[in-house]
């Protein structure tokens, strides 16, 4: 069983199907192509015939995808392996907390063995349950200690733009489609009482504007204890601008999606891009914001967010207040009281700089709990040389 991750319809110039995976590795094969925004998937021929898939490509997404990856558990030193290596690449580039969701092709029990355990780096874990599991595992929120805390319920309500899965109230320009709800509002609805009964967080993945409509509509049916967290929220018309205003929410976006995504939005959504990655204005209408970079879709390396937000009009000072203090106002109650600040009282988590921060240069040391963190180090550059991702020109560019 092979799965690869990565795939991008743009670069390639056309999407992969399961005939490509015939004729590159032989016809009884079981491997699955995941789109790098990891909502869509090809299957082989031998896994469509096994999972029932009847797509003449093998194409997948959302929920059967899901279906097709979680066939295929790993094991715990599978799990342990791939944690770690995330981890290290986090603090490799400064990064000491991660808001992550890691209930994927694994057991609860080996998930909640190893964030109990592992002493690498600060999470605030969110696992997206089906609504049973939510109800046998309820016990499971709080913090587990020191380093991690289960905290809050992830919820896709859509897929995402470059996949054509993200919920849009008007068609696709490029496709004769609308994208997916992934939950209606009953089976919401249910998900919500719960949370409320248990006062654990939601966080809601929302990219469509159709998305956002059932989001308000279900928050205002079912008011949360615990501030919900609204993700993404790429795709906005005017009036949810003005109407978010009205919600007790937090919202998590992520910069750098306004520069990898530009070309392909602007044939996903055409016009609509003039009210759309509106995370400024957002800012500026005084809306719980914090950024974050949505790995592996994106780099983990802070300074691409945070260059991003700078050429969308947020100073420096803004940007680093809202990818450390303001992401940490809602990490829980243990860590939100003690990260983002260099100050007394505060956990001895930070980055040194041999150069001016402003100039987003790389960390050369970075420390968790006060000790110094062994990482491989970044290679060093000159600030104005130019790194590049997904085809656009970043950290150190004019």
């Amino acid at each position: 069983m092979y799965i690869f991750r990565g795939w991008d319809e743009q670069r390639l110039c056309r999407t992969p199907s399961k005939h490509d995976i015939h004729r590159w590795l032989g016809p009884d094969v079981k491997v699955i192509l995941v789109r790098y925004c990891g909502h869509v998937g090809v299957l082989s021929d031998t896994l469509c015939h096994e999972l029932g898939i009847t797509d003449p490509d093998g194409l997948v997404s959302e929920r059967e995808l899901n279906r097709a990856l979680d066939a295929f558990p790993r094991t715990k030193e599978e799990l342990e392996r791939d944690f770690l290596t995330g981890a290290r690449e986090a603090l490799k580039y400064g990064v000491t907390c991660v808001h992550s969701e890691d209930y994927h092709r694994c057991h609860l029990d080996d998930l909640i063995y190893l964030l109990q355990n592992q002493k690498e780096i600060r999470i605030f874990e969110k696992l997206n349950l089906d609504f049973q599991e939510f109800q046998k595992f309820r016990n499971v929120f709080g913090v587990l200690s020191d380093f991690s805390t289960v905290g809050s319920l992830k919820l896709y309500l859509d897929g995402s733009l470059g996949g054509r899965t993200a919920y849009l109230s008007e068609p696709y320009v490029d496709a004769p489609i609308r994208g997916k709800l992934n939950l209606s509002l009953g089976e919401l609805a249910k998900y919500l009482f719960l949370t409320r009964q248990l006062s654990v967080q939601v966080s809601l993945h929302v990219i469509g504007d159709a998305a956002l409509d059932v989001a308000f509509k279900s928050l205002l049916q079912h008011p949360q204890i615990a501030k919900p967290r609204l993700i993404h929220l790429q795709v906005t018309r005017k009036d949810q601008l003005e109407k978010l205003k009205l919600f007790d929410v937090h919202l998590s976006v992520q910069p750098y999606f306004w520069m990898a995504d530009s070309g392909m939005a602007r044939k996903r959504i055409g016009n609509r891009m003039e009210t759309s990655y509106a995370f400024r204005e957002m800012y500026l209408r005084g809306m719980k914001l914090s950024f974050s970079s949505d790995a592996p879709v994106e780099p983990i390396d802070p300074r691409y967010a945070i260059e991003a937000a700078m050429k969308q009009g947020f100073s420096w000072e803004e940007a680093i207040f809202l990818h450390t203090f303001a992401a940490s106002e809602v990490s829980g109650p243990y860590l939100s009281k003690k990260l983002g600040r260099l100050e007394p009282g505060y956990l001895a988590d930070f980055v040194v700089y041999e150069e001016d921060p402003r100039r987003l240069p790389k960390p050369v040391a970075v420390f968790v709990k006060g000790r110094e963190v062994k990482i491989e180090r970044v290679l060093s550059s000159s600030h104005s040389q130019s790194l590049r991702q997904g085809g656009n020109e970043s950290v150190g560019s004019s």
